[in-house]
């Protein structure tokens, strides 16, 4: 038994982190609470995001090794299932790093408009 990848999972991992994150983080940016803190809160998400694929994918790997245990077959995985974790973990490192870029660039702007104002 051949259990491959869902490439359906992936996709909403590579969207809705980065998405939610951004959703949190932009009013503690804009709010001007503590300059790292709205990155923070939103790296926080996109972590807990990544868990719970990870998580996911891991009970999804046991459900299948407990079928084909069952059955006496056995199992393959497409890719192999630290492959699988390691695609959602390096999914959220790299939305991690966006958001953090994103939040320097916003700080960054908010500062020099307030710069010109005073």
């Amino acid at each position: 038994m051949t259990a491959k990848l869902n490439l359906v999972y992936v996709a909403v991992a590579a969207v809705l982190p980065i998405v939610t994150g951004i959703l949190i983080a932009w009013p503690l940016w804009r709010m001007r609470v503590r300059d790292e803190m709205g990155t923070i809160a939103g790296a926080g998400v996109v972590l807990l995001f990544a868990v719970f694929f990870i998580a996911r994918e891991f009970g999804e790997v046991q459900g299948t090794l407990v079928r084909c245990i069952a059955d006496g077959r056995l199992c393959r995985f497409t890719p192999e299932p630290f492959t699988r974790y390691a695609i959602y973990a390096g999914l959220a490192m790299l939305q991690v790093f966006l958001l953090f870029v994103l939040g320097l660039n916003v700080e960054e702007r908010l500062r020099r408009r307030a710069n010109r104002r005073a």
